[in-house]
């Protein structure tokens, strides 16, 4: 094969890359314009972002030099490259010992928690049984468009590490005064229909009303039975303030 043959070649493969590396861009794009979207359809007096992780991650002992490590990675995923100092702590619990190593910091507009429990007990014979779990919120004030963002960087940020993690978006907002039931029962359907998405189950009385819905477009889910569901829209009311909460959630509100 000539040179420029080959140049011409791998140009093309290039181009291809290009145009499907656009292409999904994009497309993840439109997929996170839905949810604010949906969201952010109603004049909120405020908002709130966060996005929750949970993660099982096994029984091998891990020093606390390991432990930092993984911590560091997510708090760079986040945008956090400062020098961070590290918080380890071990007590008694429960007849075993649970200890935690954690990075904690907030600003006017964000908190965030990141942090490994360790929770060891004592077995037949002396034998010590360890349970690990990785433990992470980000919480963003008025700009739901960041806590999506984030959403990404930190899914990105534990397949990296190959570490398989739970990892849900939240959002809500507030309005002044209580809302009817078919009022509630018409924001959840306008959310879910503008996540492409269609009501499951759901309803509620009083101060706690919850609808769950299903879309193709999110490739998360949580399943009840047989039945997928990977939206979650909460309305609640505070009387003492006389606001209303509206809160959605994929796949679930934390």
């Amino acid at each position: 094969m000539s040179r420029k043959k080959a140049i011409i070649i791998l140009a093309s493969v290039w181009c291809i890359a290009f145009v499907s590396l656009v292409f999904n861009w994009l497309h993840e794009g439109e997929k996170r314009g839905d949810i604010v979207t949906a969201f952010a359809a109603r004049n909120y007096l405020s908002t709130n972002g966060v996005v929750s992780v949970y993660a099982d991650y096994g029984n091998k002992y891990m020093s606390v030099e390991e432990k930092e490590e993984i911590l560091k990675k997510l708090a760079i995923a986040v945008g956090i490259d400062e020098d961070i100092e590290f918080v380890s702590e071990r007590e008694e619990r429960d007849g075993g010992y649970m200890a935690t190593t954690s990075y904690s910091t907030y600003n006017n507009y964000s908190t965030t928690d990141i942090r490994i429990v360790t929770v060891e007990s004592e077995g037949e014979a002396g034998i010590i049984y360890l349970e690990q779990y990785i433990l992470m919120e980000l919480s963003i004030d008025n700009s739901v468009e960041s806590a999506v963002y984030y959403q990404d960087k930190i899914k990105n940020a534990f397949e990296q590490m190959n570490i398989d993690a739970d990892v849900t978006l939240g959002l809500k907002g507030c309005v002044q005064g209580t809302l009817s039931n078919a009022k509630k029962n018409a924001i959840c359907e306008d959310i879910i229909k503008d996540l492409n998405g269609e009501m499951v189950i759901g309803g509620g009385d009083g101060e706690v009303y919850t609808i769950y819905g299903y879309t193709e477009d999110i490739e998360d889910y949580v399943l009840n039975g047989t039945i997928k569901s990977n939206i979650t829209v909460m309305i609640t009311y505070d009387k003492a303030s006389d606001i209303t909460w509206i809160q959605v959630g994929t796949p679930i509100i934390n």
